[in-house]
């Protein structure tokens, strides 16, 4: 209230009661009311922000500590004859997720949101994530985020003497009844799949970009279109066919059919004509569900690990119970995948809220359970011991680290209007949540408390 009603000059502001504020903000129309809050949060400086947790376990504590880190990219300019990448680049800085018109354009204020956990110890990415990326600009602001680009020249290059490759896991978390936004991302990541920037003077990176996505909100519960089911699908299997073929290649397992697929997917990348690039992936996709028995079958003949089980889940698009693998279980077994394959796993969704507030309290969560129990939290594996462990976990990351569930759930207007709101139209976020939390908001605002 102070910043939004500071006196220039002078260490007062008009309106010192937060209530009176929150009164006054409300009558404003909300285009007006987001105009104002963007203006404010679009400058605040945004530290890197801790979280220590210290558990007992077998007489010993262990202590886990993550980082969350925030920065602002934005492409300015991309030459077309050269390559050359123009971008600004602040760190400890984010671009608002307050939705404005301005900020709502394509290219307009660079991707929203933008952050990575990284474990200190180790300096492990544990994931990175943003709002909705459906521009090549706005890939490209989160691509050099997820590649820790700290103000180097870069270019985009055909002829390159040496490459490294990095793969980067792209996973969109929208509903069907946001076909439009999935779309446009998956045709940026097709237009930058397997292009290479040159970091630098000597340092060449071929981008390797899977897109998948997970519906993640209230409407999983409503049947969804077919057609846009069926696209969606697709997409899925298109990147399922790449993870595969990747664990095919680590297990040191045969299989000429789908490395046969692998490469095609390669090629028609580079064609341009929609009808003719469709049409060729469609008979890749019909293909792939021919042999996708025979490869299950082949992982089920080895002893099982984490990874295994990960592949075997993800071919099967089921769980051990039958149930089908989706929503924040889906999104645990492709971290699983992810992390043993060497990719950088982004998520992303519109502004970057509570969705992806819910997988980045899943990541830390994941991590810090291999950490204290050495074993892997995979869905349908663990005893009820291991989760009600899980669910500790994931409930303090998403109460501690998420500002936007915080200041909703403590503001004198909203309270617990929103946080019924919030459980009613997030249920994946809400999956593993501990059971006291749900029945005592009251215990969410004890907790948020403690955030430091």
């Amino acid at each position: 209230s102070q910043n939004l009603t500071h006196i220039s000059g002078r260490p007062i502001s008009l309106v010192d009661d937060l209530t009176e504020l929150n009164l006054q903000m409300a009558a404003l129309k909300q285009e007006e009311r987001n105009a104002i809050l963007f203006s404010i949060l679009n400058q605040i400086e945004r530290p890197p922000l801790t979280s220590i947790l210290e558990v007992t376990h077998k007489n010993q504590t262990e202590t886990i500590a993550l980082t969350t880190c925030y920065a602002k990219y934005k492409i300015t300019g991309i030459d077309s004859a050269s390559g050359k990448i123009e971008y600004s680049f602040v760190e400890d800085q984010a671009t608002s997720s307050i939705r404005t018109l301005q900020n709502s354009l394509p290219g307009v204020k660079g991707a929203m949101n933008q952050r990575r956990s990284v474990d200190i110890q180790t300096g492990e990415t544990i994931g990175s994530y943003s709002g909705e990326l459906n521009s090549e600009n706005h890939l490209l602001e989160q691509i050099f985020f997820m590649l820790n680009l700290k103000g180097e020249e870069v270019s985009l290059v055909e002829k390159t003497p040496h490459t490294e490759e990095s793969t980067l896991l792209l996973t969109s978390l929208f509903s069907w009844h946001e076909i439009g936004l999935i779309s446009d991302q998956h045709q940026a990541i097709r237009t930058l799949n397997r292009k290479v920037l040159k970091i630098g003077k000597e340092r060449y990176v071929r981008l390797n970009l899977i897109h998948t996505n997970i519906s993640f909100n209230a409407l999983n519960k409503y049947p969804t279109p077919a057609e846009m089911g069926a696209t969606i699908r697709d997409l899925n299997d298109q990147a399922l066919i790449v993870m595969t073929a990747d664990l095919w290649k680590k297990l040191n397992l045969p299989s000429q059919p789908l490395f046969e697929l692998r490469e095609i997917l390669d090629t028609i990348a580079k064609e341009r004509d929609f009808l003719k690039y469709q049409g060729q992936l469609l008979k890749v996709l019909d293909r792939f569900k021919e042999i996708r028995q025979e490869l299950t079958a082949q992982l089920e003949l080895l002893p099982q690990n984490p990874l295994i089980l990960a592949g075997m889940a993800l071919l099967k698009g089921k769980k051990p119970d039958g149930r089908k693998l989706r929503g924040m279980d889906l999104l645990l077994y492709l971290n699983i995948l992810a992390t043993h394959l060497g990719y950088v796993h982004n998520k992303n969704c519109q502004n970057s809220t509570d969705r992806s507030a819910g997988a980045h309290a899943a990541d830390k969560a994941q991590h810090a359970f291999q950490l204290i129990s050495e074993h892997v939290f995979l869905p349908g594996y663990t005893s009820e011991q291991q989760l009600s462990l899980f669910k500790v976990f994931y409930s303090m990351y998403l109460v501690w680290e998420e500002p936007e569930v915080n200041a909703a759930l403590s503001t004198g207007f909203v309270g617990e209007k929103f946080y019924h709101n919030f459980f009613q139209k997030n249920p994946e976020t809400t999956r593993y949540l501990t059971s006291w939390v749900k029945k005592h908001p009251e215990v969410y605002l004890g907790l948020s408390s403690q955030r430091s």
